[in-house]
């Protein structure tokens, strides 16, 4: 039987191995079913916008834009991490700049989608948007960060459930073109297909921004995992940044149309419960982004790679459920049903793929992984710690000093147990890495 050493402090050790061989199963299942229930609130946010026929879009996509990335990520933020405004000085300046970097892309991204819309008709714009968005906001963080598992069964599991996803999307969103020249809905225009599909591409693409965002977010979440007990709801200080970038290009795009269309005065004449559906458009959606930052979490190291085309596809077949309930299908005939059939029958098989390439059997080289990577230096390091466990860890662990089984065997330890270790290796790092990161800095 293994025990324990004398120091009780590696970090890489037969602690960490075993926590994660305990909880991984049990990770994923959850990661998995947080997202799904994100993506059935995604596929719900813009329902209230049926109940608003007096406002424009740009006037419900103003309110939902300042609500749901300005006003909701930092209330929550603050009121679910504790010393936001410390952990933001931490990480160096540009790993912020990069997170808002892409936050203004996914922005930019949103309103060309926007436009795609009456060029070639939401159905279309929608499966070829969020096809493309599917695909470059997993393969991309795969490829930048994960190079070495493109070849694994992880990889391939991966590239597999991307493709039958995006061949999912595609055959959804062409019955739903099916559905609307059935129910007599203005067809596509030769003049404008073209450009439509191209816009709606690229603007797909760019909402993929938003992924990878949170895959290069890694700076803020270690920060947030030392400083903070629940870890699960460390991606919350990652959308802040972002969101608030990405709602600078949709301020000004629909402050434009609103200067266009004179349409900023049916904020005067709108009911009062416009203003309401317009903050359950905001909750759902934030919401939904809560719930997906926390499930990436959970999956564990290729979270946002394994949990984003999940996200993508739950939406779809959340969407085409709620068009459903709502009577979008009526009129439609049995040829456009049997094509979203066949899609949504894709979208599922491709989930079902992507749940096999999280799996332990094929994750089993990631648990591996050290827990301290990406270049990770002492100095960086030793700040982060230093930054809230240098003393509050001291103080809470006084009464366990003495008592700690350092050298108990493993099969035995309990859960409190299992915690004062782990609190007394933090401590001894920090110990060491605080005397490095002094030792170091200038006097």
């Amino acid at each position: 039987m293994r025990h324990w050493p004398a120091t009780g402090v590696d970090l890489e050790g037969d602690f960490v191995q075993l926590e994660k061989l305990m909880h991984f199963g049990q990770g994923l299942a959850v990661g998995f079913g947080l997202i799904l229930v994100a993506a059935t609130m995604n596929g719900a946010f813009a329902l209230p916008m049926k109940s608003m026929p007096d406002w424009r879009w740009e006037n419900t996509w103003m309110v939902w834009t300042i609500a749901s990335l300005w006003v909701l990520p930092p209330v929550v933020a603050l009121a679910s991490i504790p010393g936001l405004a410390e952990i933001y000085r931490v990480p160096p300046a540009q790993a912020l700049v990069k997170m808002a970097v892409f936050g203004v892309l996914w922005g930019i991204g949103l309103a060309m989608l926007g436009l795609s819309y009456p060029m070639i008709g939401v159905a279309v714009a929608f499966a070829v948007g969020l096809g493309s968005a599917a695909a470059a906001g997993s393969l991309l963080p795969l490829l930048a960060q994960h190079a070495q598992q493109v070849f694994t069964r992880t990889g391939e599991l991966i590239l597999l459930g991307t493709v039958i996803m995006v061949a999912g999307v595609g055959v959804c969103g062409w019955a739903g073109r099916e559905r609307e020249r059935e129910q007599g809905i203005t067809p596509l225009t030769g003049g404008k297909s073209f450009r439509g599909f191209l816009v709606a591409f690229i603007g797909g693409t760019l909402t993929a921004a938003l992924n990878i965002a949170l895959a290069y977010g890694d700076p803020i979440l270690r920060v947030v995992r030392v400083a903070a007990d629940d870890t699960s709801l460390a991606a919350n200080a990652v959308w802040v940044p972002v969101l608030f970038a990405g709602g600078v290009p949709g301020v000004a795009y629909c402050a434009c149309l609103m200067r266009r269309n004179s349409s900023s005065q049916l904020y005067l004449r709108a009911p009062k419960t416009y203003w309401l559906l317009g903050l359950v458009m905001s909750t759902l959606w934030y919401g939904s982004v809560i719930l997906y930052g926390v499930g990436t979490i959970k999956i564990g190291q290729l979270g946002v790679i394994i949990g984003w085309p999940i996200f993508m596809s739950g939406a779809v077949l959340a969407a085409s459920g709620w068009g459903a309930l709502t009577g979008e299908w009526q009129g439609s005939r049995r040829k456009s049903r049997l094509m979203m059939a066949g899609g949504v029958s894709l979208l599922i098989m491709a989930v079902a793929i992507l749940g096999m390439a999280g799996s332990p059997q094929a994750e089993s080289s990631a648990v591996n992984q050290p827990v301290l990577e990406s270049g990770l230096s002492e100095l960086w390091l030793g700040k982060v710690i230093l930054f809230r466990l240098g003393l509050s860890l001291q103080v809470r662990t006084a009464p366990w000093r003495q008592s700690c089984p350092v050298a108990a065997p493993v099969g035995s330890l309990t859960e409190m147990e299992k915690y004062q270790i782990t609190c007394k290796r933090t401590l001894t790092l920090c110990r060491k890495s605080v005397g490095d990161w002094e030792a170091r800095s200038p006097s």
